[in-house]
């Protein structure tokens, strides 16, 4: 994959995935500021997908950035805190997002949530963890802090160190979210019923 690939078509695509919850379910959708918020439970589909999907770009771009939660081996204990892979390659110049660094934010046992719930519960699917804790409006809430922390960090540590503007590749034509558009409506002429 070439870099023009990787900065203005992959990456861009995974940071739609990480944000549409925040979009769709946040306090303030930037997308819609004037849109009421979608209540979770009216659109529980949606609603969960996007919290799952959002956790698991978390864990994509943590790893992008070689940070890890060590997964459950034979006859070990899961991982519980986060930590520096050694296998971390990365072929284009970014800035690793270390474990001290981590560790040393105060965002960081809600990242450490978030890491847990994308291995356990929506990555691997143990039995003991499928019900992750992400569950109250208090913890999505959460999530959206540590999805803002992400954002940040793809602008600033994979971005910026290849002379590359985030915002610029968003605004690229297959990157930009829209607001919801209109279901069709089957009952409509032209709607293809």
């Amino acid at each position: 994959m070439n870099a023009d690939d990787y900065f203005d078509r992959h990456l861009p695509h995974r940071v739609n995935l990480l944000t549409t919850f925040r979009e769709r379910y946040g306090p303030k959708p930037a997308s819609s500021p004037g849109r009421p918020k979608l209540e979770g439970e009216q659109t529980r589909d949606l609603f969960r997908c996007s919290k799952d999907i959002a956790m698991l770009m978390v864990r994509f771009f943590c790893g992008e950035m070689g940070l890890y939660l060590p997964k459950k081996g034979d006859g070990q204990k899961g991982g519980t805190d986060l930590e520096d892979s050694r296998k971390w390659h990365q072929s284009f110049k970014a800035l690793r997002f270390t474990a001290a660094e981590a560790i040393a934010d105060v965002r960081y046992r809600k990242l450490l949530d978030v890491m847990k719930a994308a291995n356990r519960a929506v990555a691997h699917i143990e039995q003991a963890d499928v019900d992750h804790a992400i569950k109250t409006d208090k913890e999505h809430l959460e999530l959206v802090e540590v999805i803002d922390w992400i954002e940040e960090l793809i602008r600033t540590r994979l971005y910026e160190p290849n002379g590359r503007s985030l915002a610029a590749a968003m605004q690229l034509p297959n990157n930009v979210m829209t607001p919801n558009p209109p279901l069709p409506n089957p009952g409509v002429a032209g709607s293809g019923k």
